[in-house]
């Protein structure tokens, strides 16, 4: 990975980075397998390709971000052009969803991105959110993709951190068609810390909320679309966690993570 980087200081808190980045992705071990796999109800699959080319993405990202002692703020505009981008096509045949990775045409996508955090007492607030414009050569299913991502978290006394994730709206584009999801709250969380915060010990809840209405549309050639909907079943889970960061538990990061799934899963 190729990374480099330039930062001015408007004023107090207040900067402007410019950042040009270039990143080589080789295809991960599933995505490689010729394969097909099925989900436990059988209604859709997944197929690796074992002829996938590694992916070379360049980045260009201009930014404004802020930071005052209960918020901080970052706003900025990106570019992002792919080679061999590593992507999913997908078709229904007898009410199966069949999806297969595949090596696509150079892509060209810009947009913006922003991040907002603030502190209320025992309180912290994470926003995130993005939309992009992807342009697909030779494939005429050009359009938007966005994703909004909100956490709350409360700290509560004991060494006792509870949150909750939220998606308000979430379109993912890709080029055969696109995907929308609408079970508003995806995860819900109780966490207690051990050993003066080496460990944790967590009871989570995914899709509280479960919803019918995930909707995956798929485009063909004359611009017909089919739809394919299914639900969330939620999950009961316990996780337990140690760090090996000298005893200073990681934080702030899950956010971005999730921000880079939402591209991954593109």
């Amino acid at each position: 990975m190729l990374s480099l980087s330039t930062t001015y200081n408007l004023k107090k808190n207040n900067t402007i980075r410019f950042t040009y980045n270039r990143r080589l992705l080789y295809p991960s071990y599933r995505l490689l397998v010729p394969f097909t796999y099925f989900t436990a109800d059988s209604l859709s699959s997944r197929s690796g390709n074992s002829h996938l080319k590694p992916e070379v993405a360049d980045k260009f990202e201009l930014a404004f971000s802020t930071e005052k002692d209960d918020y901080s703020f970052s706003i900025s505009a990106v570019t992002k052009k792919y080679r061999d981008y590593i992507g999913k096509q997908y078709s229904i045949t007898n009410g199966v969803l069949s999806s297969q990775y595949h090596n696509l045409s150079n892509i060209l996508t810009a947009g913006g991105e922003f991040s907002f955090s603030a502190s209320l007492l025992f309180l912290e607030l994470n926003l995130d959110g993005n939309l992009y414009y992807w342009d697909y050569p030779g494939i005429d299913h050009d359009g938007l993709s966005h994703t909004l991502f909100t956490e709350i978290i409360a700290y509560l006394p004991l060494d006792i951190t509870a949150g909750m994730e939220f998606e308000f709206f979430d379109n993912i584009l890709y080029p055969y068609g696109y995907l929308n999801f609408y079970n508003p709250c995806e995860y819900f969380y109780i966490e207690k810390m051990l050993f003066k915060n080496k460990a944790s010990l967590s009871l989570f809840y995914l899709y509280p909320f479960s919803s019918d209405k995930d909707k995956t549309v798929i485009w063909n050639d004359y611009f017909t679309e089919t739809e394919y909907s299914q639900g969330n079943d939620f999950i009961i889970g316990i996780g337990f966690s140690y760090f090996f960061n000298r005893g200073e538990k990681i934080s702030a990061t899950k956010s971005k993570l999730h921000m880079e799934y939402d591209e991954e899963k593109r």
